[in-house]
């Protein structure tokens, strides 16, 4: 059976080694190729947003590009991430590295200190936890999946979730008082947590990390809105830039549910394609085995009369030589 030899030999439906991954089939240029017109539109939008705020507020001409490229890598990060590419590590090394900075000066130490020591290894992280994903995808020979695969959290995972997400928000925003020149520590504190727990759900690949972020890019954009009236000068760029999440981040929800839908679908094709196959091998086997028996049964008694039959002309002819001797 052909199917059965793919899988035994290891590869997948194309007949393709499933563990050989390259480095130009991670990092396809193909997510550009598929851009809407929307996000293109969202780009524009974000482009002349940015010139206008960078103009009326007559930041320095450096700063306002620094601050561009890093809404740009943040918005590219969130479109990465809704179409699962592995792009999304590349964007998010540079983005929490550029925001970090701009945290620091702003003196949000909390997200400064999140996107820095967490932000930054956690790609490193999730790069490595997609790939082997993306190869258990491969190894499916009933498969041709070319990215990684999501899926939903169980309610007994909200039960452990919610009351580390309480304590931690607590623990977060007693410290963060402590710092001096530290502002909204409330608001600071509560981003800072659920930024984490939305990035640990996406390298895990949980559908429910864009309702987290939903409400984070939210809560950002009202801590940056308020910045932008204590005179902050990397503040109106921030608050376009949290604006165009918080409208994507309903984009990549839709798209993780589609995703997450499918895939739980296909699951349960591999399953059934496996069960059917490992069935038919049974049945093949248990054939092979069934023709060996009836050929032992079939030799047996013929082999058994042959014996008895010699025994019986031994038997007569000692009684013959017998019968001789007594005459």
């Amino acid at each position: 059976m052909k199917t059965s030899r793919i899988k035994k030999s290891g590869l997948n439906a194309n007949g393709t080694n499933p563990s050989r991954v390259s480095i130009k089939e991670l990092f396809s240029l193909s997510f550009l190729k598929d851009f809407k017109w929307y996000e293109w539109a969202i780009i524009a939008c974000m482009t002349i947003a940015q010139l206008i705020a960078s103009i009326l507020t007559e930041t320095n001409a450096g700063i306002a590009i620094f601050n561009y490229t890093i809404s740009l890598a943040g918005f590219l990060y969130v479109v990465c991430a809704s179409r699962c590419s592995f792009w999304i590590f590349i964007f998010g090394l540079y983005q929490p590295i550029g925001y970090g900075i701009v945290c620091l000066t702003s003196g949000v130490y909390g997200e400064m200190i999140v996107n820095f020591a967490y932000f930054v290894p956690m790609q490193i992280i999730g790069i490595a936890l997609w790939i082997k994903n993306y190869i258990m995808q491969k190894k499916s020979y009933t498969s041709n999946s070319t990215t990684v695969s999501v899926k939903n959290l169980k309610p007994k995972q909200y039960l452990i979730i919610v009351p580390i997400v309480v304590v931690c928000y607590v623990a977060v925003y007693f410290l963060l008082t402590l710092l001096d020149g530290q502002r909204l520590p409330y608001l600071d504190a509560f981003i800072s947590v659920l930024c984490i727990l939305g990035t640990l759900l996406l390298t895990l690949r949980y559908v429910e990390n864009w309702y987290v972020y939903l409400i984070v890019n939210t809560a950002s954009a009202v801590l940056w809105g308020i910045s932008m009236f204590q005179n902050d000068i990397s503040a109106p760029f921030m608050f376009i830039l949290y604006i165009t999440y918080t409208l994507y981040s309903v984009i990549g929800l839709i798209q993780w549910r589609k995703s997450a839908k499918a895939d739980k679908q296909t699951k349960t094709t591999n399953i059934k394609t496996e069960t059917l196959y490992e069935s038919k091998e049974n049945e093949s086997d248990n054939s092979v085995s069934t023709k060996d028996l009836v050929e032992t049964d079939v030799n047996l008694p013929s082999n058994t009369n042959s014996e008895n039959q010699q025994n019986i002309d031994a038997n007569l002819l000692d009684s013959t030589q017998k019968s001789q001797d007594n005459s």
